[in-house]
């Protein structure tokens, strides 16, 4: 019994570490295909890494050398992706098929928030210049500058108040018969028939059977002053309608010292007394040349007079002028001078073909929204100055100078002379851009340099002295107030054509003038004596940083638009979508009788 106690015991250990050995077997086994599933796993996955990263390095070098933009070709992107996989598809355990490879989700210029990443990415590290703190804080004070003047002067209505005060004198004028000189005009709205000959001469004479050689005299006088005064009233109704919308334009007219409602009244009154002076004219006229005329008639129309209207009187004040000015003038000159830049920026029209057309959306494209804080579009600005031609290079090629992009590379082979100023501008015309970038400028020196004059106690004295010696016929009130503006504006606006001229010539003006950096007289500005002459270049900010200003001025996204037309156009017009900075894509991949399925996203990054 004891020894068959122990075979039993035999037994059961034999058996017990046969379990254990085909447990371990099996766990083994299961390691083992568990390893090769990993690793083709893993072997699949570094193929399409591979492959996508082999894509991705055949970027267009010359993007990256004008632009620091990298981008490749979409045409090409699914065949090289399978390439670049059946390069790689055989391994130590095999060998796999593509069976379908599906490219989605491709990111390209034509997005603008992709178009952002790139410039951010590339500024970040090539693009931040060492003033850029500096220039922050010029951009802030500026804006605040921009909206204290706004709000202590409107220099815009200067000149249309100057052109009101025309109008308003000449209604004047022909209301009370004052001429800006002093001397009387022989027929006004209000003298008619009043003294020479008086309406009771006139209705006396009229009403005679058989009127005196005097009589006939006076009726003389009398038809003519009807017709020269018919002739007076419809004129002054043409210039109480262009008085009525030249008030309507603007932003403040309570210190006006006529109304809307008493215009329309006045001109009522106008419009009635042309039907009296024209019937009655002509009803005295008739009769003294055919004695047959119906003479009950002629002295019906004569009597109509009594309704004529002389009683309105427009509020004015007149002052005996010490020295001729002429106001309007000296704007018109200066609006009229200008820089010959036709050579360097055609005044024709341009074929820019499919220009992407700007948004009116503000910082949102589709479901993408920009990432639209003053330091992106600062580096977005920085970008765009350094990236693209100006004016400025334009005129410094001529000279033989060299201009370089922030990678050191010549600015080449670009559709636009002055592509800056497009950015600026965004017209067809480079003409129209590099006048309307002028133009801009110019209104933002004219802000600065008034501002300057305002502070000036010595220069703000020189303009009221010579605004003092207007004279002839003034709006109460106002008058001298025009005239201030006037010279306040024309001043600053002839100082910003001759800083625009300095900037232009290589010079520097600083954004806070001083006495010694001021250009101009006031003398030579009244005068119409405009030196041609630029001052030297002198310190303070050059051509291209008062364009980075306006470059921040034209906001991100629109200059986001205008950086893509740029590329469009500088590449023979080839749509932004071809231009591919990113993708997705998935498929199948078939290996040893396994399907197995895969996806992956990539784009570039390489600046991180």
């Amino acid at each position: 019994m004891k020894k068959r106690l122990i075979q039993t015991c035999q037994g059961s250990i034999t058996v017990y570490f046969s379990i254990i050995f085909l447990s371990v077997i099996i766990f083994l086994g299961a390691i083992w295909a568990l390893g090769r599933s990993v690793l083709i796993r893993t072997d699949i996955r570094r193929d399409i890494d591979a492959a996508a990263f082999s894509v991705l390095a055949e970027y267009d070098r010359s993007w990256v050398r004008e632009y620091g933009l990298y981008i490749l070709p979409k045409e090409s992107l699914e065949q090289e992706i399978r390439f670049y996989l059946n390069e790689n598809c055989r391994h130590a355990w095999g060998k796999y098929e593509v069976n379908d490879l599906n490219i989605t989700e491709i990111r390209s210029l034509q997005s603008l928030p992709v178009l952002q990443q790139q410039i951010l990415s590339f500024m970040k590290i090539r693009g931040v210049l060492s003033f850029v703190e500096e220039a922050m804080d010029l951009l802030l004070q500026v804006q605040e500058k921009d909206r204290q003047m706004t709000e202590e002067i409107d220099w815009q209505d200067t000149e249309q108040m100057q052109w009101i005060q025309n109008i308003y004198a000449q209604m004047v004028t022909n209301l009370e018969g004052i001429r800006p000189d002093g001397y009387q005009n022989p027929f006004s709205i209000n003298s008619l028939l009043r003294a020479d000959p008086a309406y009771e001469e006139v209705k006396a004479a009229i009403e005679k059977e058989k009127p005196s050689a005097e009589d006939i005299a006076i009726l003389e006088k009398a038809y003519y002053a009807c017709d020269q005064t018919a002739v007076i009233c419809r004129e002054t109704v043409q210039l109480s309608d262009e008085l009525e919308q030249e008030i309507k334009k603007l932003k403040n007219a309570d210190e006006m010292p006529v109304t809307s409602i008493e215009l329309n009244t006045y001109r009522s009154c106008w419009e009635k007394n042309v039907r009296l002076c024209e019937e009655a004219s002509q009803a005295i006229q008739a009769w003294l040349k055919e004695s047959e005329q119906d003479h009950q008639e002629a002295i019906e129309k004569v009597h109509r007079l009594c309704e004529y209207e002389w009683s309105i009187h427009l509020p004015y004040e007149y002052r005996e002028q010490t020295e001729s000015r002429d106001f309007t003038g000296i704007l018109s000159y200066l609006k009229g001078y200008t820089e010959d830049i036709s050579r360097f920026a055609p005044n024709r029209e341009l074929d820019l073909g499919m220009v992407k057309e700007e948004s009116s959306q503000e910082g949102e494209i589709g479901a993408i929204e920009l990432d639209s804080s003053f330091k992106e579009l600062f580096l977005i600005t920085e970008y765009a100055m350094g990236t693209f031609q100006n004016l400025r290079e334009v005129l410094d090629k001529e000279k033989g100078k060299l201009s370089l992009n922030l990678r050191g590379e010549e600015k080449e082979n670009r559709y636009l002379s002055n592509e800056v100023e497009y950015l600026v501008v965004g017209k067809a015309n480079e003409y129209q851009n590099v006048e309307g970038s002028r133009q801009r400028l110019i209104w933002l020196r004219v802000v600065l340099n008034m501002a300057y004059l305002l502070a000036n106690t010595e220069k703000r004295l020189e303009i009221e002295a010579i605004a003092n010696t207007v004279g002839g016929i003034l709006l109460p009130g106002i008058g001298n107030g025009i005239a201030f503006g006037v010279l306040l504006t024309a001043w600053s606006y002839g100082e910003a054509i001759a800083d625009y001229r300095t900037l232009l010539q290589g010079g520097r003006i600083p954004i806070w003038k001083s006495e010694t950096s001021w250009q101009t007289s006031l003398s030579n500005i009244v005068s119409m004596d405009f030196s041609e002459e630029a001052a030297e270049k002198g310190s303070g900010l050059s051509y291209e940083h008062y364009m980075r200003l306006l470059l921040y001025m034209v906001g991100q996204e629109t200059l986001l638009m205008r950086i893509q037309n740029l590329l469009y156009l500088n590449h023979q017009k080839r749509s932004m979508e071809e231009y591919v900075t990113g993708f997705s894509f998935e498929g199948g991949i078939h290996d040893t009788g396994k399907e197995r399925r895969f996806s992956g996203t990539y784009q570039y990054e390489i600046y991180e």
